[in-house]
């Protein structure tokens, strides 16, 4: 394959045509799901493109933290598990996507059905046809506003909780 350079007017139609290719290849070799091309362009063509991982990731990191928030207010315990609840909530979010790392259909049909939307909004985020930079910024300002929330209620507990010293030394 000839090296393309950044002035070349035609780079975007020969890389298209050799991705082509290799799909091509890869369908007569039984390698690739048959259509699966083709309706993920068309999926993206009407929904303006899914957001992309990250963005599953702190959307469901985000929901599990503020879900969390009330039961941490009763049982203090909860906030010594945070960097884990982030994880769990993040893999939670970012769950029906395991099917491309995976080659599992039934994870795949989980994906493009009403029902990922157990998995933190999963499919109406995907198909709310917004761009990536816009599901970005909200994800990461939910993320952090989830995060400062969750904090601020453990310094709340923390504080209520402590024996206030000025109360013993001015016995």
């Amino acid at each position: 394959m000839k090296r393309l350079s950044a002035a070349d007017p035609n780079r975007v139609a020969i890389i298209v045509r050799a991705w082509r290719r290799r799909f091509a290849a890869a369908e007569a070799t039984g390698r690739a799901r048959p259509g699966y091309e083709v309706y993920i362009n068309k999926t993206r063509r009407k929904n303006g493109g899914m957001p992309p991982g990250h963005v599953h990731f702190t959307i469901g990191a985000a929901i599990l933290l503020i879900l969390l928030i009330p039961i941490g207010l009763r049982d203090d315990r909860i906030y010594k598990h945070g960097a884990l609840i982030v994880a769990i909530g993040g893999v939670w979010g970012y769950a029906p996507d395991f099917y491309r790392l995976t080659s599992i259909e039934a994870l795949e049909k989980l994906h493009y059905s009403p029902w990922a939307d157990l998995f933190a909004l999963h499919y109406s985020m995907d198909r709310t046809g917004l761009g990536d930079g816009w599901w970005t910024i909200v994800s990461f300002s939910l993320f952090f506003a989830s995060v400062a929330a969750f904090q601020l209620s453990a310094w709340f507990v923390a504080r209520d909780r402590e024996p206030t010293q000025r109360a013993v030394e001015s016995d």
